[in-house]
């Protein structure tokens, strides 16, 4: 294990656990410039804070004292997009990386990608560069609940899933998927699965974290057929001990899909599956840390025009909605610090490093 990785994971834990108390949100982050924490039983916005416009995505620590987000760079403001990480108590933006997409928080580090030339990672509490994990892929990363392990679904240079170790930043085990399927993946509790959409016949089953193999299937009957539209990828999440799977909208070319949105709900102890597949075009769906709701960012037809956030109880009904602004959101889980409740149009600025 490299020294550095120790030290900087030592001490994020120290961090983590002498954090100040922060609450859990929605955060919603949209290209007009505006990071929006939103409250879990009415929907309502709690704290609001300005940030570059084209803003693309927003993600929080586990114990919500810093938030990381994709904007453009200072030298580009029209471009994307960097990685910043923002200090909710001072509003300061670090600049990190330059290009990157996304980022995925853990418990002791946040990773990322600029390509196919590796993982990029960062300590937490200090924000030190860690050394670069070396990998062939652009991944959708998805990372344990303790942060040690990290798989990746790729399709460039061809499709294939990478399991990867966190602490160690090593790449441990792949494994190779089938051309022109659709794929996602969710950590339930310490075990991962796949979802895989392949000709129109989908595939749920178990894959070890220790060595990437893949275990049993986990049958899955539904009343209407899992969507099957290349423009809408598939994406999957837990609550409490099921599976939310569905299509993601919201991207380019979107609007050409005429099969359904929604969602089914897997639960793989019993294998019974129930499917609530309709007209709503959800880009992404958030689960309540408790599991008892879903939230869903319905993007409309066309996208983007006639925006609202859903909220479902357990079984999928909707028990709560809010239409938000024509925009470009990305919506996510989160905490912030109790002290940032009520604030509103709060302004973030660049920092020095």
């Amino acid at each position: 294990m490299h020294p550095s990785r120790i030290v900087v994971t030592v001490l994020a834990l120290i961090s983590i656990a002498s954090a100040s108390a922060s609450d859990p949100v929605l955060l919603a982050s949209r290209r007009g410039g505006w990071i929006e924490a939103i409250d879990l039983e009415t929907l309502k916005t709690v704290s609001r804070i300005r940030v570059p416009e084209m803003t693309e995505s927003v993600a929080s620590d586990p114990q919500g004292q810093r938030l990381f987000l994709t904007a453009p760079p200072p030298d580009h403001p029209k471009g994307c997009c960097a990685l910043f990480a923002l200090d909710p108590q001072s509003l300061q933006l670090t600049l990190l990386v330059q290009p990157s997409l996304s980022a995925t928080v853990t418990p002791s580090g946040v990773f990322t990608q600029r390509g196919n030339v590796g993982i990029e990672a960062f300590d937490l509490l200090t924000l030190k560069r860690l050394p670069t994990i070396n990998a062939p892929g652009v991944y959708r990363l998805r990372a344990s609940s303790d942060g040690s392990r990290l798989l990746g679904l790729s399709n460039f240079p061809h499709p294939s899933l990478d399991l990867f170790d966190a602490v160690q930043g090593s790449l441990t085990a792949s494994q190779p998927l089938p051309d022109g399927s659709m794929s996602a993946g969710a950590w339930l509790d310490h075990q991962f699965f796949l979802f895989t959409l392949l000709s129109g016949q989908a595939m749920l089953r178990t894959i070890s974290p220790s060595n990437g193999q893949a275990g049993p299937v986990v049958p899955m009957s539904v009343s209407s057929p899992f969507p099957d539209c290349p423009q809408a990828p598939y994406d999957m999440i837990a609550s409490a001990a099921k599976l939310i799977i569905y299509p993601r909208f919201g991207g380019k070319g979107d609007s050409s899909c005429q099969c359904q949105g929604g969602f089914a709900i897997a639960d793989p102890g019993t294998s019974v599956v129930s499917d609530h597949f309709d007209s709503n075009r959800f880009a992404q769906i958030v689960a309540s840390p408790d599991g008892r709701y879903l939230y869903g960012l319905d993007v409309g037809k066309p996208a983007w025009r006639r925006v609202q956030l859903l909220k479902m109880d357990a079984t999928g009904s909707v028990t709560g909605q809010r239409d938000l602004d024509p925009d470009v959101w990305s919506l996510t889980g989160g905490r912030i610090p109790q002290q940032l409740q009520g604030q509103m149009d709060l302004s973030a600025s660049a920092a020095k490093r």
